[in-house]
């Protein structure tokens, strides 16, 4: 209780005394959502505030907080950010009752968590060590802090595979044990291509675009072509005016209508089907062939991705190891 009161009065002068930044204004944010018990608002709050200053020890002090009221609560994680806090605080020099107070919640959590210790069996340097997708430091490597509960931790260091385990925590009177990790040489990454059925689709697209353009052009060559035939084969009707009656063509009106199967009538269909189909063809071929080149262009990337190798099970009792799929 009086860890409380001595945090509750801390808030107060650490809030005071705050610049008015960005980071000042979601740490404000938090506080009303935590005073409103909105803990996980709180904690999305304070995590933005911390991100902008990784520096000041009043965040750090409330994501203590919030964490320790999460539904479920996430004591480690909290007994962490206590710790931080304190460590901060005590190298700014702040008001001793500031790193009581962090000191206090801290030590009031240490019996609700269990502390593992991270073995790692093969001889390697520059070793990154994660659990639930928080890097570990390497003086927390002989003592880290878990909630109960399942965990899972990654392992890496050059040169060798990807280490992933998945373990869970039966109880807190479990004190020490050990989570080893065995790297083997090599490279444990899968290839994953989400965007490969985009890409192909989108060659088929381009492909079939490509070909309808080659058919426009074909069948608009051809009705040139004709077209160019029929003049040559009558001069006397395309000599710049209606050429006589027997081309099909009616005196004062160049642009028909036209005698079925005369020479005008015949130019003007060739014209008519170079002008709508051999342009509609054409366009439907150009617009696929740009979606295609869009959508491969913009397709998923080739992702590489690690895959689980074992999962042992730690509890107060036993120790045992079960298959898991991919992480």
């Amino acid at each position: 209780m009086r860890a409380s009161v001595a945090i509750a009065v801390v808030l107060a002068a650490t809030t005071a005394a705050r610049a008015d930044t960005e980071a000042d204004k979601l740490f404000q944010e938090g506080r009303a959502l935590l005073d409103a018990k909105d803990y996980d608002g709180a904690c999305k709050k304070f995590q933005a505030a911390y991100s902008k200053d990784t520096q000041a020890p009043g965040t750090m002090l409330n994501l203590g907080l919030c964490h320790e009221h999460l539904n479920p609560p996430q004591f480690a994680a909290a007994l962490r950010w206590y710790h931080r806090a304190a460590d901060r605080a005590s190298n700014l020099h702040m008001d001793p009752e500031y790193v009581k107070a962090a000191q206090a919640h801290a030590q009031d959590l240490s019996t609700r968590v269990a502390f593992i210790r991270i073995a790692i069996a093969t001889p390697v340097e520059n070793v990154v060590v994660k659990i639930d997708g928080a890097e570990l430091r390497k003086d927390e490597l002989d003592e880290y802090a878990v909630d109960p509960g399942p965990h899972k931790l990654l392992a890496k260091a050059p040169g060798m595979k990807i280490y992933r385990k998945d373990f869970a925590i039966i109880s807190t009177t479990d004190q020490g044990q050990a989570v080893e990790v065995k790297f083997e040489r090599g490279d444990s990454a899968i290839v994953v291509d989400r965007g490969k059925t985009r890409r192909l689709a989108a060659i088929g697209i381009a492909v079939g675009g490509g070909l309808l353009m080659g058919i426009a052009g074909i069948y608009s060559a051809a009705y040139a072509h004709d077209d160019s035939l029929l003049k040559q084969d009558h001069p006397e009707c395309f000599g710049g005016s209606p050429g006589p009656q027997s081309c099909g063509g009616v005196a004062g009106q160049p642009n028909g209508p036209y005698t079925a199967g005369t020479p005008y009538a015949l130019a003007a269909t060739y014209h008519n089907n170079l002008k709508t189909t051999g342009t509609a063809l054409f366009t439907v071929g150009a617009v696929a062939a740009a979606a295609g080149i869009v959508l491969y262009l913009t397709a998923p990337s080739k992702e590489r991705r690690e895959e689980i190798v074992l999962a042992p099970v730690l509890a107060a009792d036993h120790v045992g190891v079960a298959a898991v799929g991919r992480f």
